[in-house]
């Protein structure tokens, strides 16, 4: 099988709530060497006492795809700002602008990445996917348990830029009650 061999050595290391793909990668780059050096320098004595790997334990992730990075509103804020975060830097998550067709159709295709968010403690009766405000902080958006707010975006051919800044430029893309399309 593919990575069933026994384990010599393991390294572990915390993983923040900020964290990233992309951060997580760079630790690990860190540690691995270190982690390599020091099991080469006894590799005799880890041999000898070589651990199996759990079965049961073992999974298989699947290759990324971009249309596993759409937003979907019916999962938990929670849940989504993880993706997020573990969609960054690549596929990186995204919000379809289908809502907005019908009064500017050159969007109607059109995606906006999402590179940050953060969840709000309070909660909302609102349907999954509703905008509820829209300001400075962020654009939050009601999901199936508990508010996502947006803090990072980047729209089609732009650079990534806070949603303050966003807003200002695009404020009646996420109007307060606007409820947004989601993967589903």
């Amino acid at each position: 099988g593919l990575d069933t061999g026994a384990m010599l050595s393991t390294a572990s290391l915390p993983i923040s709530a900020s964290d990233t793909s992309a951060t997580l990668y760079d630790k690990l780059a860190a540690i691995g060497p270190q982690a390599l050096l020091q099991a080469l320098t006894d590799l005799p004595a880890l041999q000898a006492k070589a651990v199996a790997q759990s079965d049961a334990e073992a999974n298989y992730a699947e290759k990324l795809s971009k249309e596993e990075a759409e937003l979907d509103f019916q999962k938990s804020a929670a849940a989504l700002e993880r993706e997020i975060r573990a969609f960054n830097p690549w596929p990186v998550s995204y919000l379809s602008l289908q809502h907005l067709a019908q009064s500017q159709p050159q969007l109607a295709n059109q995606q906006l990445k999402i590179w940050q968010a953060s969840v709000e403690t309070s909660t909302s009766t609102a349907a999954p996917g509703t905008v509820l405000r829209a300001d400075k902080k962020g654009i939050a958006i009601a999901t199936a348990d508990g508010i996502l707010v947006l803090q990072l975006l980047q729209p089609a051919g732009k650079k990534a830029m806070a949603a303050a800044d966003f807003l200002n430029g695009r404020a009646d893309w996420f109007s307060v009650g606007t409820v947004l399309s989601s993967a589903a």
